[in-house]
């Protein structure tokens, strides 16, 4: 299974195998049908696992997270409770239709319905007695900054009669701040002509970022070991140019302050090591003394030093800070933020 080999060959394989290996002859190898069987029951046994947590918890913190891969919009369900260190148990992955308020309910409803039936059929216990204490030890709920998670827990606290504390993931505001900053760029773009000589829909600053990753890390189109020796080459870390795949996290304001940093000892490596003769090549160089290119990598990479970057230093450390206590980091630095609006 590890190396992708389908559920009906693995036998035959075995079988041959064993067979040309060492000289054994198998007359007997379980169906392909055995292998469904123990999918279901590694699956009682997760849901009997999260079903002890559920049941003797007493503050239980409810998550559930999407995304979409491959056209498929897939939905996580899990749980994390407050033991040293905290740790998280998945309820279930699903494949959904959509991502409606109708969606996600159904989805975190069925999941713990399941894990309620599982543990109550295994120890004998009453389901309604099962579900009602398993309820009462949620506690919190965990999710997105998106307004569709906010009707699920009103939802949630409706169909369990119960009050939930609503908390908040705190990467998802740089996400935002990232959204923002570019929209305002492009627009700046628009109505100031400025153009940029790297292919992409983004503000010139971003098409930029986007184009150097491209030589940083795409083989064939870009310079991979080539980068890469010019930056042993001028002690630099590799790590300092990360991937860039959307702007989430940090890597949006980190990007642009590195490269702006860099910009002179990358256009000596663009025009005189690099091995990439491509128009990529000399479209960088040609952005990179372009001086409304380098002002909005400028802008961006200020806004990482003074707040993309302190917030994922405080936040997102091993230092292990919780949800809760990074409110009081939250509110300080909204207030600066609206100091520095009235005071730019």
């Amino acid at each position: 299974l590890e190396y992708h080999v389908p559920v009906t060959c693995i036998c035959p394989v075995i079988e041959v195998i064993l067979n040309q290996m060492a000289g054994l002859k198998v007359t007997s190898l379980p169906e392909p049908s055995t292998v469904s069987y123990l999918a279901y029951e590694l699956g009682v046994l997760s849901d009997l696992q999260v079903g002890e947590i559920m049941y003797n918890g007493n503050n239980i913190t409810l998550s559930w997270d999407s995304t979409t891969i491959n056209g498929e919009h897939i939905n996580e369900v899990h749980i994390s409770v407050s033991l040293v260190p905290p740790k998280s148990y998945v309820l279930s992955l699903r494949s959904l239709a959509g991502g409606t308020t109708e969606d996600y309910m159904s989805h975190i409803c069925d999941s713990i319905n399941s894990i309620i039936t599982t543990y109550a059929a295994y120890h004998g216990v009453d389901y309604l007695h099962a579900k009602s204490r398993i309820i009462k030890h949620l506690k919190n709920t965990l999710s997105d900054r998106v307004a569709v998670n906010h009707c699920v827990v009103q939802q949630l606290e409706s169909a369990f009669e119960v009050e939930l504390l609503e908390l908040k993931c705190n990467i998802h505001p740089l996400d935002g701040i990232a959204k923002k900053c570019t929209n305002i760029l492009k627009v700046y773009d628009n109505q100031n002509n400025v153009t940029s000589d790297t292919f992409g829909r983004d503000c010139c600053a971003v098409n930029f970022i986007i184009a150097m990753n491209k030589m940083r890390f795409k083989q064939g189109k870009g310079d991979p070991s080539g980068f890469k020796q010019f930056l042993r080459q001028n002690y630099i870390k590799q790590s300092i140019i990360i991937r860039y795949v959307g702007n989430r996290f940090h890597v949006l304001f980190h990007l642009a302050g590195v490269l702006y940093y860099l910009r002179t000892m990358l256009v000596i490596y663009l025009e005189k090591s690099c091995n990439n003769n491509t128009t990529l090549r000399t479209s960088l160089v040609k952005d990179l003394r372009n001086i409304n290119i380098l002002l909005q990598l400028r802008a961006l990479g200020i806004i990482g030093k003074m707040v993309t970057g302190p917030w994922m230093h405080e936040l997102y450390t091993n230092s292990g800070i919780s949800n809760l206590d990074s409110i009081n980091y939250i509110k300080m630095c909204l207030e600066n933020l609206n100091a520095l609006k009235e005071n730019p």
